[in-house]
Parts: structure tokens; C-alpha cells; sequence
């Protein structure tokens, strides 16, 4: 191929400099890698070496030193530790007796934590004595070598090693450089001088041309080029017709463009109209909006107070049912004061008339302890459902986060919703583990507990019907899972949709307020940080799944 003189890229930025860069980068990479293996492989080599001498050293002499310093000979001892430096694998020896006490140094003993792990290394072997069958610890040897000595035994193979890395490197850079230019760079140049002599104005007038094989790069690039030019004229004559219609297109669209902008005149005005005409409705809009504004504000108001209503409703609930359950205790026990009292009357009278007999006597503290014991029975009663009307109606009116037992609680509230249940044909099971304690708004559950059972008994059942509610509480990992289900009327999908809305009741006749399941949907989800779903047919009762984190301080529902 002959190449013509061309107008050359910069070296620095030419594409033969960039793959000369990218091959001699990793073949620099190489080099280093395998030159370092190799010298790492010499150096552990050669200290091997040295430690093999070493251990020829111990098995040559310590056998005389061991004879040595039986005999307590202190000068032959010296002779034969300085004689045993002079050897080229050895640049100091210590010999210990067997306590570890070094009995005599020469040479370069630099043992100390700064010197052996970074410059010197040794051979330790004991010096042990066979005497009337019996071995003997004498002591121990420390056969001191260095790395300087490994490195003086390798220092000549890596000067050649890395010579003949660097000879190698410039040839290979030399003739790389070479072969990019003749093959690459002044190929490309030729084509580019060619490229640049192409007339925009005739362009059929020259084809690039280039020597090589057919289906060489640069024949192919060549190819390229001549197609690439055979479009541009193609292009070029399309572009010429394509501008006569685009102006003839201009002319029609002005015309058009001119009857436009008078239309659109004519609808601006029209529009200003409208604008003012939707401002007057607007400023009637915002008017409306705040009157909804505030029938809202008076709605939610309305609505709070009628959920404080229905709580307080539930607290005289629950006083009028303790009372009830109080009265019978209370009744007991008056009842068995005034029996004692008249027993008490007739033993005094029979022991001023001193005809008080021993059996009437004995007779007198077998009934006084069967009606102390009577008593007893029904103030412990009475205390306990005091106490447990106290907590609940504390809880209720004073929310406040506590921990607590599930199973005494859940106890303490049925207990204050005894005398509902007993009066009536249907039975609660409360199944709890008795072990579980929450920390969570304890009378938020009872509240929820309550407006469950209320509302099974006016919307579930009729009147003297029998059925069965069941409260199930289950711990599981950091949740409370509480399932309340009745085996009432149960309730149809629409009405089941609607169930959690405020003031939506089925039976307003019974009492319902429609608050009821509002005020557990809103205690659960917003309050106790959980979630509530409900499951209902007709004739199949209805299930009540709740799910609320065991401390609510913590959530991770």
C-alpha cells in the first residue's frame, strides 16, 4: 500500500496511543506480578536453605557443646559458639541454660520483640546429655540468622531477573509502537486526507480508494465511506424538493396562522367573560365550603360528646351491676351480724341467770365460728368486686398506660359484667393464658370488651334466647391476638361494610346508639395501635378478630 503524506492526529490522543497504553498497562502489570512471585519464590527458597543449614549446624555441633558445657568448660564453650558464627548461614548463637537463662552470647543476638520479627530468625534445639542411661536437660542453643543473608544470597538472580524484565519491556514497547503505526495509524491518516479532498458540491466526482485485501478493516471502512457519500446525494436531492414544499406549506400556514390569530381574538374576549362569570361562582363555592367547614367542626364536636356519652353510659352501667352484686354480700353478711348478735344475747342472758350449761356454751362458738366464717365469706365477696369495679372504672375514665395481667383483668371486667350475663340465657367462656401481661390502655380493652358483649345482647340474641359468646386471648411473638365470636344472628355483607360507622345501627328500638362498634373500631386501630376484622352469616353469629401489639410503647404491627 502506498501512503500518500496526510495531516496526522496528535500523538497523544491517537487511537494507536490509546491501545499501546491499554497492552504495555497490562503487561506492565504482568511483569510486576510474575517478577514479585519469582523473587518471593527465591527468597522463601533460600531462607529454607539457611534453615536446613541450621539444622546441619545442630546436628554437626551439639553434640560438643553438649560434652562442653557438661564439663563446665567456659573457654572451650566460647571457642566453639565463635567458630559456629563464622559459618555463612550464621550471624549469632546464644546457648540457655535450662531455665532459660542465657549463659553465653556472641554475635549478633538481637533477640528482642523489635528484631525477630522483622530482620533476624533462629534455629532452637536442646542440648540434652545421656549419662548412666538417664537423659539430662542441659539446656538449649539459638542458632541466629537474618534476612540479610537471605537477601545476599538472592540479590544477583534479581538484578537479572529484573534487567532482562526491563529489556523485554522496551523491545516489546518499540516494536508494539512500530507495528500500530504501520498497520493502524498511518492506514487511518491515508484515509482521512482522502476524506478530506471529497468536494460537498460534486460529490460523485471521487471515490475513496485504498489498497488491501477485500475483506480487510480498511476495505471495508472504504466501502463504507463511498455508500455513505451515495446517500448524501440521494439525501441532498430529497432535501432540495422537500424545501420547495416545506416553503409552499409556510405560505398556505401564514394564511391560515392570520385567520387564526382573529378567531382567537374573538375567543379571548369570550373568555374574559367566563373568567369573571366563574369568579362570582367561586366566591359562592368558598362561602358554601366554610358553612360545611363549620358544620363539620360542629359534627365531630357532636360526635365526641355522644362517645363520652356512650363511656359514661357504660361506667353507670357497669356501677348499677356492681351495686347489684354488691347488695347480696352485703345482705349475708348484715343478716349473720344480726343472728350473732342474737346468739350473743341469749349466751349473755343465761350467764347473768348463771344457768348457762356447757354444751349450750359449746354450741354457742360451733355457730359463732360457722357464722364468722359466713361473714367472712360474704365481706371477701364484696371487697372483691369493690376492688374490681375501682380498677375497671378507673381505667375507663383515667386512660393511662399500664402493665398488667391480661387474664386477672379480663377476670375483673366480666366479674363487673356479672349481673347482666346472670340474668340472662347466655354463656361467656373466657379462655387466657394466665401467664400473659401486656403494657398497653387497660381500660381501652375493657371498654372494648363491654361494647362487644352490649352489643351481642341487642343485636345477637332476643330476648330469653340462648346462645354462647366466647372471648379467646392468645400471645403470639410480640402481638395479642383477642377473637370474640357469638353464635347469634349474625349479620349480612352489606351490613357487615357498614358496621364500623358511626351512628349505623340495626336495632335503635333495643337501645343501639350506633357508637358502639365505632368506639371499638376507633380505640383498636387509633388508640391500641392495632387492627380489627370481622367475619359474619346469618344464623352463624359473628367472629371479631383483633390484633394489637403486646407493648405499645414498642409497636411492630
Amino acid at each position: 500500500m502506498k501512503f500518500l503524506p496526510t495531516k496526522m492526529s496528535n500523538f497523544r490522543h491517537s487511537i494507536s496511543t490509546h491501545l499501546l497504553k491499554i497492552v504495555l498497562s497490562i503487561y506492565f502489570l504482568l511483569t510486576f506480578i510474575m517478577t514479585g512471585i519469582h523473587i518471593y519464590i527465591e527468597y522463601s527458597s533460600a531462607k529454607e536453605d539457611i534453615k536446613k543449614e541450621l539444622v546441619i549446624t545442630e546436628n554437626t555441633f551439639s553434640k560438643s557443646l553438649t560434652e562442653t558445657l557438661w564439663n563446665m568448660d567456659d573457654v572451650q564453650l566460647r571457642i566453639t559458639a565463635e567458630g559456629i558464627t563464622k559459618l555463612p548461614s550464621v550471624i549469632g548463637i546464644e546457648i540457655l541454660d535450662r531455665h532459660k537463662v542465657t549463659i553465653l552470647q556472641t554475635g549478633q543476638v538481637a533477640l528482642n520483640a523489635k528484631n525477630s520479627s522483622n530482620d533476624v530468625f533462629w534455629h532452637e534445639f536442646p542440648l540434652q546429655y545421656f549419662h548412666k542411661k538417664n537423659t539430662k536437660q542441659l539446656g538449649s542453643v539459638r542458632l541466629v540468622s537474618s534476612n540479610s543473608i537471605v537477601f545476599n544470597r538472592i540479590k544477583v538472580g534479581i538484578f537479572i531477573l529484573i534487567i532482562a524484565a526491563v529489556i523485554k519491556t522496551i523491545a516489546l514497547v518499540f516494536l508494539i509502537t512500530i507495528v500500530f503505526n504501520r498497520l493502524l495509524t498511518r492506514p487511518l491518516g491515508y484515509l482521512a486526507n482522502e476524506a478530506e479532498k471529497i468536494d460537498l458540491n460534486n460529490i460523485q466526482a471521487r471515490k475513496i480508494e485504498v489498497d488491501g485485501h477485500e475483506e480487510s478493516e480498511l476495505k471495508i471502512l472504504e466501502s463504507a465511506l463511498n455508500k455513505m457519500m451515495d446517500k448524501i446525494v440521494i439525501s441532498m436531492s430529497e432535501l432540495e424538493e422537500l424545501n420547495i414544499g416545506l416553503e409552499r406549506k409556510v405560505t398556505e400556514r401564514t394564511t391560515s396562522l392570520n385567520n387564526t390569530v382573529k378567531q382567537l381574538d374573538k375567543d379571548q374576549l369570550a373568555l374574559k367573560q367566563e373568567v369573571e362569570i366563574r369568579m362570582e361562582k367561586e366566591k359562592a363555592l368558598m362561602k358554601g365550603r366554610l358553612e360545611l367547614q363549620n358544620s363539620l367542626e360542629e359534627l365531630k364536636q357532636m360526635q365526641e360528646q355522644l362517645i363520652e356519652s356512650e363511656k359514661m353510659a357504660s361506667l353507670g352501667e357497669l356501677v348499677a351491676g356492681v351495686a347489684h352484686e354488691i347488695n347480696t354480700p352485703v345482705g349475708l353478711s348484715l343478716t349473720g351480724i344480726s343472728h350473732f348478735q342474737y346468739m350473743l344475747d341469749q349466751l349473755e342472758e343465761r350467764y347473768t341467770d348463771k344457768a348457762l350449761e356447757e354444751n349450750q356454751f359449746e354450741k354457742f362458738i360451733s355457730d359463732a365460728k360457722e357464722i364468722s366464717k359466713s361473714i367472712r365469706h360474704s365481706l371477701d365477696r364484696a371487697a372483691g368486686l369493690v376492688k374490681s369495679f375501682k380498677q375497671v372504672a378507673v381505667d375507663q375514665s383515667h386512660e393511662v398506660i399500664r402493665r398488667f395481667n391480661l387474664h386477672e383483668y379480663i377476670d375483673e371486667v366480666m366479674l363487673s359484667l356479672g349481673n347482666k350475663i346472670k340474668h340472662s340465657a347466655i354463656k361467656v367462656e373466657v379462655v387466657c393464658d394466665k401467664n400473659i401481661e401486656i403494657n398497653s390502655y387497660p381500660g381501652s380493652l375493657s371498654q372494648i370488651v363491654t361494647n362487644f358483649i352490649n352489643n351481642s345482647f341487642i343485636h345477637a340474641y332476643d330476648k330469653g334466647q340462648k346462645g354462647t359468646i366466647k372471648l379467646l386471648f392468645e400471645k403470639q411473638d410480640d402481638h395479642l391476638h383477642f377473637i370474640y365470636s357469638d353464635d347469634g344472628k349474625g349479620q349480612t355483607k352489606d351490613i357487615q361494610d357498614k358496621m364500623f360507622n358511626p351512628f349505623f345501627t340495626t336495632n335503635r328500638e333495643k337501645g343501639g346508639s350506633g357508637l358502639g362498634l365505632n368506639i371499638v373500631y376507633n380505640l383498636v386501630t387509633q388508640k391500641m395501635k392495632g387492627s380489627i376484622n370481622i367475619e359474619s352469616k346469618p344464623d352463624f353469629g359473628t367472629t371479631f378478630t383483633i390484633i394489637i401489639p403486646i407493648d405499645i410503647e414498642n409497636p411492630t404491627l
